[in-house]
């Protein structure tokens, strides 16, 4: 690989690659865990806050 002999990864790339691909591993590993802690916040009921800005006093 490295005479440029044949396909693939020269040796001096391997390192990044393999540093690359566990950083890609860990950051969809955390989307995972976005996205099922998302789904969690959006099955909740939302209920707005008492003495609201937006409530109405009848005047």
């Amino acid at each position: 690989m490295d005479a440029g002999l044949s396909a693939g990864t020269p040796s001096t790339q391997a390192p990044d690659l393999q540093s690359a691909a566990k950083k890609i591993r860990r950051l969809e590993d955390e989307l995972a865990i976005v996205k099922a802690a998302s789904a969690l916040y959006d099955e909740q009921v939302v209920v707005p806050p008492k003495g609201s800005s937006q409530s109405s006093t009848g005047s």
